[in-house]
């Protein structure tokens, strides 16, 4: 098994790296595990010009690194992704690295359904991570990935993810979730998503719910005076495998609906040029 873990922070030896090979040390199985700095790596922003999703090899117009560690990405077993919270948010790295994922189309066999753990590194304990969390898993949904498990870990300092015992306990579990067919996380009872197995969801009226990661809506039971909740699959453009292929098929749509709108989007862009 080969395992890529990546870590998303400006700093070296930070807490991201230091919580990514924490998990590598309790692999009880053998790994092949590479580790991945992504500021080791010139990667630029994506332009939206499309051709990759044209051209059945995924080229990429832009001459960068992306690819180097796409590359490993699609020939993994599984991932980590560590990714700090910045202004309760993920930082723009991870951001940046995942906008250039319009390629992964040319590779949807390859990449889709693969195992991927989760981490937030949040300074500030009880609300720190903002929606640092919520972000990750809405863009492993998006990109097709299966997340096994996922953890905010609160620590600012760098190396003080290992100063807490709680911390070191749930890196040890997160380890074993490669390669146990039952998740860890998945005995503990919580209400989740039973689409896409999120627990974050907006409360609507008269007892609807709507996940935040998937968009699907249900409703919230009482059942043994305990809440849950159930939510209907929908017509959406992410979650499942045909969800995917019919979003990649809506965006090479566009090209042709700029062709046929070309002249009057070109006479609203000369207004304002």
């Amino acid at each position: 098994m080969k395992i890529i873990g990546i870590s998303f922070s400006p700093r070296k030896v930070g807490n991201c790296e230091i919580a990514i090979k924490e998990i590598a040390n309790h692999f009880e199985e053998k790994v092949d595990f590479e580790f991945i700095r992504i500021y080791d790596y010139n990667i630029k922003p994506c332009i939206a010009c499309y051709k990759c999703l044209f051209s059945q090899e995924g080229k990429c117009s832009i001459e960068d690194d992306f690819f180097k560690v796409f590359e490993k990405i699609i020939d993994a077993d599984g991932l980590i992704f560590a990714v700090p919270s910045y202004f309760l948010g993920p930082n723009s790295s991870f951001k940046v690295f995942i906008d250039r994922f319009l390629i992964s189309y040319a590779f949807f066999d390859k990449i889709y359904d693969k195992p991927v753990i989760l981490l937030t590194i949040a300074g500030v304990e009880n609300g720190g991570e903002g929606y640092t969390d919520l972000a990750l898993k809405s863009t492993a949904k998006v990109l097709g990935f299966k997340v096994i498990g996922s953890e905010i870990l609160y620590s600012a300092l760098p190396g003080e993810v290992l100063l807490k015992d709680e911390n070191k306990v749930k890196l040890k579990k997160l380890a074993k979730l490669f390669f146990n067919s039952l998740k860890e996380n998945e005995k503990e009872e919580k209400i989740k998503c039973n689409i896409c197995g999120s627990n974050y969801f907006e409360f609507l009226d008269n007892g609807y719910v709507k996940c935040l990661v998937c968009k699907n809506r249900g409703r919230l039971v009482i059942e043994d005076n305990k809440f849950n909740i159930y939510i209907e699959e929908g017509e959406l453009f992410f979650g499942s495998k045909e969800a995917k292929l019919k979003h990649k098929e809506w965006l090479k749509n566009m090209k042709e609906r700029f062709m046929n709108e070309r002249n009057k989007l070109m006479e609203i862009i000369k207004k304002y040029k």
